[in-house]
C-alpha cells in the first residue's frame, strides 16, 4: 500500500470522548476509477478510516474482523481491512484513489426477480351463462332428413367466496321427434366450486374436476374434492430454474447478454461481482455469452451453455395435490355415474436446479399404486427422466410399469427418446381390469429447423402388446418457407402390424392481406385420394365478418362447402352448407354469453376469463377496452363490461380519448384492474360532476376583469385563472351556478346559466357582470 501524508486543510484531533486521530479532512474520492463524492477520510497512524455510510454507499461490506473507531459521532471503519485495498493521493486537488479487488464488493443483481404478486380487487358477485347453440339439417339423396337442435350451457356464480359453475349438454332439445333423431336429452356435465388462496399459490376445487397431471399414469375425472399448490395464481412466478449468470468487473462496466447469438439486453454494472438474475424465460438448451466491455472499451467474455426446462422445478420449491372421492364413468353421456371412491397424492420437488424428484400414492376400491420419478440433466443439454409404478388388483395381484426418457431442445433442434414397459397384471387408477396396456412401447422423434430451409420432423413408434403382436409406425414431415410468408407442407406415414399402410400428403398455405388466405391440400392413402381448394377470411374485431369456401374430392366424393363467420360484441354466428354426393348438410350456431353484475345485464362473447365492470359516470357511449384495444362501450349511464381480463395480473383498462368530450375531467385515461380467476372487478374512472364552459367576466364599470384573476365555484376548492379577454374556461358548472372572482384584495360574484347541453362542443357564457366589488 502507498500512502502520501494528509496535508492540505488538514488538522489535528484529539478529543476527549473519541478516539485519536492524526490526521482527519475531507477528500474527493474516486472508487477503481469511479467518482463517489467527498467524504471525511481519517488516519491513525498507517491506517485509513472512512465513515461507515461511505462503505455502504461504495458496496464494500463490513466485515466482523474490520477495525472500527468513533470520531465526532461517528463510526468509521479501517480501509485497509478491505481486501485488494491500495491508495494514491493527490495532495493538488485534495483527492485520493482508492482501489479494491473486485470480488469486495457487494455483489450487483441485475434486474430484479421477475415475480411481483399482483393483490386482485374486490370481486363485484356475478351471475354469467356461457351458451352455445347448434343446430344441423341434413338431406339426403333418398329424400331422408334429420335435423337437431343441441346446446351446451355453463351457469355460474362468481364472488369473493369463490366461483360455482355448472354445465349441462342438451341434445335435440326441441324435441323433434322424426325418424333418426336423437331422443331429447339433457345431461349435466360438470358442476365445480373454486377457491383460489392466490397469496399462497394453492386452490382449493369442490365437486367434478380432473386429477393432477402425472409423470407416472393418466389423469381421471372425479367427483369429490381437490386441494393443492396452483401456480397459475401468480402468473409472473417461474417455477423452472433459471439460467443465472455471473461475473466480475474490474471498473464499472457494460454488460451485454447474446442468448444463441442474438443480443437479448445490455445493463450497466459498477466495480464487483455481478448475477445476471432477469434473463429471459428460455426452454430447452442453448448458449449464453456475456460481453463485460469497460470504460477503456477492454472486454471479456463469459461463455455458458444452459438447460432449461418445464419438468423442472425451481430448488426447493414444491408442487403438491391431494385429492379424494368417487371415480366418474362415461361423462357427456351420464350426468352421475360415479364409482368406485379414491384417494390420491402427489408430490413434487425441485432438490436443485437439475433434479426434481417426484413422488404418487393411490387407493380406490381394490386397487392401490405407488410410484416414484425423477427427471434430471443428464449431462450437457439432455434431460432425462425415469418413473416406475407399482400396482395391486385384488383379482391380478401385483403389476408393475417403468419409463426411461431422454430429450433435448435448443432453438433449431430437438431429440426425444422414451421406452416404456408394463407387466400384463398391471392397471392405473381407474381403469378396467379388462384393460390392457402395452408390454413395451418406443417412442422416438427428432425435429430440425433452419430459418432459410424450413423445418424436417420425423417420428417412429414401434408397440408390442402382450400377445406379442408388434406395431411399427414412421411418420415423416417437412415445411418449406415459400416467398415471405408461404409455405409447402410434406407429410408422409407408413404402418405396419395390425394395420398396413402408407399415405402421403402435400398443402400449401398462401396469407394474403386483410386477413385473408388460400389454401391447397393433396393427399393419397389406402384405397382412396383426396384434394381440396379453400379460401378464408377470418373476422376480426375491425372487421366483423368472415367466410370460408372449400372445393374438391374428400373420401372418394365430390365435395364443397361454403360458410360465414360473424363476430360480434355480443357474441359468434356461423352458418356453413356442404353438398356431397351422398347428402346436403346445414349447419347454424351461435355462442355468446350473458352476465348479470350490480343491476346490470350484458351481452358478450363466450369465454372464460375475467371481466371488468367499468364505471365512467355521466358518460355514454365510450370505447373502452384493454390497452389500445377497443372493445365495448358505455351505456347511458357510463357502465360497460369489458371482457379477456387475464386474472391475477394487472390489466390496463384504458377509454378511448376520441369519444371523450372536450369538456369532460376525467382524472385519468387508463385505470389498472386484478380481478381474480373467472370473476368481475370494478374500475371506477374519476369524473369531476358538472359541465365546463368558456365563461367571459366584465366589472360592474364594464371593465372587462383581469388578467390573472382567479374564479371559483362556491363551496369548491377548485380556482381557475382569467385569460386576456376576460374569458376563463371553468368545469363542474351545473346548469346554475353561483361562482367568485377574485383578485388582488378584492372580490365580486355572479351567476352563470348553461345553454342545453352538446356533449362535443364547449358552451360560450357572457359577458356575465360580477357583482359587489369590495377590498
Amino acid at each position: 500500500m502507498t500512502f502520501w501524508v494528509l496535508s492540505v486543510n488538514a488538522e489535528t484531533v484529539l478529543p476527549d470522548t473519541d478516539q485519536a486521530v492524526d490526521l482527519a479532512s475531507p477528500m474527493e474520492v474516486l472508487v477503481n476509477g469511479s467518482k463517489s463524492g467527498t467524504w471525511l477520510i481519517l488516519q491513525q497512524g498507517k491506517t485509513l478510516f472512512a465513515p461507515l455510510n461511505a462503505f455502504e454507499a461504495w458496496r464494500l461490506p463490513v466485515e466482523t474482523s474490520t477495525k472500527t473507531i468513533q470520531f465526532k459521532g461517528g463510526d468509521y471503519a479501517a480501509l485497509n481491512d478491505v481486501a485488494g485495498y491500495q491508495s494514491k493521493l493527490n495532495a493538488a486537488n485534495q483527492s485520493i484513489d482508492l482501489q479494491f479487488s473486485p470480488n469486495a464488493f457487494k455483489r450487483t443483481q441485475l434486474g430484479a426477480h421477475r415475480f411481483s404478486q399482483s393483490t386482485s380487487g374486490a370481486t363485484v358477485p356475478s351471475l354469467f351463462f356461457n351458451y352455445d347453440f347448434n343446430y344441423q339439417h341434413s338431406q339426403s339423396r333418398d329424400l331422408v332428413s334429420m335435423q337437431e337442435l343441441g346446446m351446451l350451457n355453463e351457469i355460474g356464480f362468481s364472488s369473493g367466496l369463490g366461483v360455482l359453475t355448472s354445465s349441462a349438454l342438451g341434445r335435440n332439445i326441441s324435441g323433434n321427434k322424426a325418424p333418426g333423431n336423437a331422443t331429447r336429452r339433457w345431461v349435466r356435465l360438470e358442476t365445480t366450486f373454486t377457491k383460489d388462496f392466490a397469496d399462497r399459490k394453492e386452490s382449493l376445487v369442490l365437486g367434478d374436476t380432473v386429477t393432477r397431471p402425472s409423470t407416472m399414469g393418466s389423469s381421471v375425472y372425479f367427483g369429490g374434492v381437490r386441494f393443492g399448490s396452483d401456480y397459475s395464481l401468480a402468473p409472473g412466478f417461474v417455477r423452472q430454474p433459471l439460467a443465472l449468470l455471473s461475473g466480475v468487473s474490474l471498473v464499472p462496466s457494460t454488460v451485454s447478454l447474446y442468448i444463441d447469438g442474438v443480443l437479448r439486453q445490455t445493463s450497466n454494472v459498477p466495480a464487483g461481482p455481478f448475477t445476471v438474475d432477469n434473463t429471459p424465460l428460455m426452454t430447452g438448451g442453448g448458449e449464453t455469452r456475456l460481453v463485460v466491455r469497460d470504460l477503456l472499451g477492454r472486454e471479456t467474455v463469459i461463455t455458458r451453455s444452459f438447460l432449461s426446462s418445464n419438468k423442472l422445478l425451481g430448488v426447493h420449491l414444491n408442487d403438491w395435490s391431494v385429492e379424494a372421492g368417487r371415480l366418474r364413468q362415461d361423462l357427456g353421456a351420464s350426468g352421475a355415474n360415479y364409482g368406485a371412491k379414491f384417494m390420491r397424492g402427489i408430490w413434487r420437488r425441485g432438490f436443485n436446479e437439475t433434479l426434481t424428484l417426484e413422488g404418487v400414492s393411490q387407493i380406490s376400491e381394490g386397487h392401490q399404486s405407488v410410484g416414484m420419478g425423477v427427471v434430471s440433466v443428464v449431462t450437457g443439454q439432455w434431460l432425462g427422466s425415469a418413473s416406475a409404478l407399482t400396482s395391486r388388483e385384488d383379482k391380478l395381484g401385483e403389476g408393475q410399469q417403468w419409463l426411461l426418457g431422454l430429450q433435448r431442445q435448443d432453438l433449431y433442434r430437438s431429440i426425444f427418446f422414451q421406452l416404456q414397459g408394463a407387466s400384463v397384471q398391471f392397471r392405473e387408477l381407474g381403469q378396467s381390469q379388462n384393460f390392457q396396456s402395452a408390454k413395451l412401447q418406443f417412442v422416438a422423434s427428432a425435429t430440425l429447423a433452419n430459418d432459410r430451409f424450413g423445418a424436417l420432423g420425423a417420428g417412429f413408434t414401434s408397440t408390442r402388446a402382450f400377445n406379442d403382436l408388434l406395431t411399427h409406425t414412421l411418420a415423416l414431415n417437412y415445411a418449406i418457407p415459400v416467398g415471405e410468408r408461404s409455405s409447402v407442407n410434406l407429410a408422409a406415414s407408413r404402418s405396419q402390424g395390425e394395420v398396413n399402410g402408407t399415405s402421403f400428403r402435400m398443402s400449401l398455405v398462401i396469407p394474403l392481406e386483410n386477413n385473408r388466405m388460400i389454401s391447397t391440400s393433396a393427399a393419397s392413402g389406402k384405397n382412396q385420394n383426396e384434394f381440396y381448394v379453400s379460401a378464408l377470411q377470418n373476422p376480426t374485431e375491425t372487421d366483423n365478418f368472415g367466410w370460408r369456401l372449400l372445393t374438391g374430392q374428400q373420401q372418394g366424393m365430390q365435395h364443397s362447402e361454403g360458410g360465414l363467420d360473424y363476430l360480434g360484441r355480443y357474441g359468434n354466428f356461423k352458418a356453413q352448407v356442404s353438398s356431397s354426393k351422398d347428402q346436403n348438410v346445414l349447419r347454424l350456431s351461435e355462442s355468446g354469453a350473458l352476465v348479470l353484475t350490480e343491476g346490470h345485464v350484458f351481452a358478450t362473447q363466450k369465454q372464460n376469463g375475467s371481466f371488468a365492470l367499468a364505471h365512467v359516470p355521466g358518460y355514454g357511449d365510450v370505447g373502452i377496452g384493454l390497452g389500445n384495444r377497443i372493445l365495448t362501450r358505455t351505456d347511458d349511464s357510463g357502465v360497460a363490461l369489458i371482457p379477456y381480463l387475464a386474472p391475477y395480473q394487472r390489466n390496463s383498462v384504458r377509454l378511448d380519448p376520441q369519444n371523450i368530450p372536450v369538456s369532460a375531467e376525467i382524472e385519468s385515461l387508463e385505470q389498472i384492474a386484478v380481478p381474480a380467476r373467472r370473476s368481475v372487478v370494478k374500475v371506477l374512472f374519476p369524473v369531476r360532476s358538472g359541465r365546463g364552459a368558456l365563461i367571459k367576466i366584465q366589472l360592474e364599470d364594464g371593465s372587462i376583469a383581469p388578467a390573472g384573476a382567479m374564479v371559483q365555484i362556491d363551496n369548491d376548492a377548485r380556482e381557475f385563472y382569467v385569460a386576456h379577454r376576460g374569458e376563463a374556461f371553468v368545469t363542474g358548472l351545473q346548469s346554475v351556478t353561483h361562482l367568485r372572482l377574485k383578485w388582488k384584495n378584492q372580490d365580486c360574484s355572479f351567476t352563470a346559466e348553461l345553454p342545453p347541453a352538446s356533449p362535443q362542443k364547449i358552451a360560450r357564457i357572457g359577458p356575465l357582470t360580477c357583482l359587489g366589488t369590495s377590498r
